[in-house]
């Protein structure tokens, strides 16, 4: 049989360790609602955007975490949708890479934050 004493300190233990998980998920909600993309890690990846404004759509490699490309056409930021890793590929493959190519920094959010190419 327990005590009054003991179910009183039972009850106040079981509110502190409900607080405490009550905090945790919101802490983790707000860190949720902080993803616009898909992938979160701190590499670069292969991207797939499409325009919410105009229904362009284009491709990336040089798609990262958290930040968008701005649309050629209407000029927004615009998020992936998708996002997977970058893979090595022939240059007859659709999702080909090619480094050579330039690269339009004043269209890449993550450029414009650092302040220089991403590549």
């Amino acid at each position: 049989m327990t005590s009054a004493n003991e179910k009183k300190v039972a009850v106040a233990n079981s509110e502190k360790y409900f607080g405490c998980v009550i905090l945790q998920q919101h802490f983790h909600r707000a860190k949720m609602s902080d993803k616009k993309t898909p992938y979160q890690g701190k590499r670069r990846v292969f991207g797939e955007f499409r325009c919410p404004s105009c229904n362009r759509m284009w491709q990336s490699g040089n798609s990262w975490a958290n930040a968008g490309q701005k649309c050629k056409t209407c000029d927004i930021m615009v998020y992936p949708y998708k996002q997977r890793p970058l893979e090595r590929k022939d240059s007859d493959d659709e999702d080909f890479i090619d480094e050579s190519k330039p690269h339009l920094q004043h269209l890449c959010e993550k450029c414009i934050r650092l302040g220089h190419s991403c590549r």
